[in-house]
């Protein structure tokens, strides 16, 4: 399944090179990747590295950022905030306590110093 995000980093790929007019093979050239390979990345299919991401940047002329733009005004409702994270990883760390009383004194002392104390 594609992802949403690498899916609008490659429309935005996409653009930038068509607005340079550049052709998928001369941009995979500067790469040292196929043009099939870049054709994969700007539908999608295949995740861009971090790394391959600058190299794109630096050869289009355009910041890092600028694959991004657009994306917050779209939907991300399925990333959970940093904190929803931290207590997940709370509650499965208590949860691996075998000994209940253990268990128990642990999440109270979590509560109590935690500010967050929601379940």
């Amino acid at each position: 399944m594609q992802d949403p995000v690498d899916r609008h980093v490659g429309q935005r790929l996409r653009i930038a090179r068509l607005e340079r007019r550049l052709s998928q093979t001369s941009v995979a050239e500067v790469l040292d990747i196929t043009f099939q390979q870049l054709q994969k990345y700007e539908k999608g299919l295949n995740r861009i590295s971090a790394s391959r991401l600058y190299r794109l940047s630096r050869a289009l002329d355009v910041p890092v950022g600028y694959f991004f733009e657009g994306f917050e005004a779209q939907s991300s409702d399925n990333v959970k905030p940093a904190a929803a994270m931290r207590r997940a990883r709370r509650r499965h760390a208590i949860d691996s306590v075998t000994d209940p009383g253990v268990r128990r004194a642990l999440q109270q002392l979590v509560d109590t110093l935690s500010s967050d104390t929601s379940p």
